[in-house]
């Protein structure tokens, strides 16, 4: 099985456990909206040229899957499907996602599963309970990527259209109101998704004529329509019509662009943005220095790119070493990562980040309170770290680990205050 899918334990964790975190901005009557995380995707190597195609069999995660596609969360055609086994079932996924506390797949002919903490009704299958086996996610036989985010989950279907379930406090469900569900319900007017990708309250989907659509809380200007206001249905992110891949963050967001240019909007306290200042800014900024990128992976605070070659380079927050470029400073421009090889792809957590070298090895950086690296430790690191024992990964996923500090740090930034270091 690791042959076909490698999970960090850190994703491991996040389909194990859950935090619940008491949300302010919630309106009464609605559940708790927890902070702590947003998905993050399987992701396997990404070919450098972009297609906005959805057809292929192989599409995975935030973005498409296609042997040609650059995008949010990329699998190359040539990657097996993974076959995972649990003591009941086996099944054939062809794309993963973890979330804060649980995780969901795609399997090979459009179905969905969800297993791990159900709160507020993220495992979309019509209950509440947790579940340490997969259950089936009421009413979507015909999904062709998937992204868990924190108490909410969203499928891409082959008609392009978006489905979306669980938490709604913030209206991350994108379907008018702020009431969460515990069945998919439909992101309101999207019918040319090709990808999605989960931020901490707001969610984006790239569509086919390279345009972005963006959905939820909107006060640090996250959706990038040049607005601070909350969109309960999806809005254009505007001067965007090139994006092959989307990010969503905390609070920012990035796309990748034709041609390997990456922009991004929303918060820029710590430089996330790229762009050489630390201004917030409500439209797309462009990255500094990027013209080759091949991928993009958002976290909390901070951005990372794969560039053509094999190489590695991140912005933003660094005061746990998120950046790997062994310095705890933040970086309002991209810092380049020595990953000890040429990385084919990344994926990022909320305080670390992994990347997937030629070969088959993972290394991580970051945090590692809770062995989020794999090699059997605790110790953060401003460099990558080798995960001990793999050597033959095709393909990775940084889940999310809760951790209460930063979830009432992002939930600071998103009702309007400023976070405090």
């Amino acid at each position: 099985m690791l042959k076909a899918c490698f999970l960090t334990i850190s994703c491991a964790l996040a389909a194990c456990s859950s935090t619940r975190v008491e949300d302010p901005g919630l309106d009464a009557g609605n559940a708790p909206d927890a902070s702590d995380a947003t998905a993050v995707d399987v992701v396997t190597p990404a070919d450098a040229t972009p297609d906005r195609s959805a057809t292929d069999a192989n599409v995975t995660d935030a973005n498409v899957t296609d042997a040609n596609v650059t995008d949010a969360n990329v699998t190359d055609a040539n990657v097996t499907d993974a076959n995972v086994t649990d003591a009941n079932m086996t099944f054939t996924a062809s794309a993963i996602s973890a979330g804060e506390g649980h995780t969901c797949a795609v399997l090979v002919g459009g179905k969905v599963l969800c297993w791990g903490a159900n709160f507020e009704g993220r495992l979309g299958n019509g209950g509440l309970n947790d579940s340490s086996t997969p259950v089936e996610v009421t009413g979507i036989s015909n999904a062709v990527s998937i992204s868990a985010g924190v108490y909410s989950t969203y499928a891409v279907r082959a008609d392009g259209k978006v489905a979306s379930w669980g938490s709604n406090g913030y209206a991350t469900l994108g379907n008018g109101n702020t009431t969460w569900v515990i069945t998919p319900t439909e992101v309101t007017g999207l019918t040319n998704a090709i990808g999605v990708s989960a931020g901490l309250y707001h969610a984006c989907a790239v569509r086919a004529d390279g345009k972005a659509s963006c959905w939820g809380t909107n006060t640090q200007g996250q959706l990038g329509d040049g607005k601070t206001t909350t969109a309960k249905t999806p809005v254009e992110v505007t001067n965007l019509s090139d994006a092959t891949q989307i990010s969503a963050g905390a609070a920012h967001t990035c796309a990748l662009r034709v041609g390997g240019k990456v922009s991004c909007w929303g918060y820029n306290l710590h430089g996330e943005l790229g762009n050489g200042s630390n201004v917030d800014s409500k439209t797309l900024v462009n990255v500094v220095g990027i013209s080759d990128a091949t991928a993009i992976e958002v976290g909390w605070g901070y951005s990372c790119a794969l560039r053509t070659g094999g190489k590695v380079s991140c912005w933003g927050r660094s005061d746990i070493g998120v950046l790997g470029s062994g310095a705890v400073s933040d970086s309002n421009t991209p810092v380049d990562i020595n990953v000890v090889g040429s990385a084919i792809a990344i994926s990022a957590g909320d305080d670390h980040v992994c990347a997937l070298l030629t070969g088959g090895k993972v290394f991580c950086w970051g945090r590692n309170d809770v062995g989020q690296f794999g090699n059997g430790g605790t110790a953060a690191s401003k460099t990558p770290m080798e995960v001990t024992g793999i050597v033959d990964a095709l393909s990775i996923s940084a889940g999310r680990t809760p951790h209460l500090r930063y979830a009432n740090r992002w939930q600071g930034v998103l009702l309007g205050t400023q976070p405090v270091r």
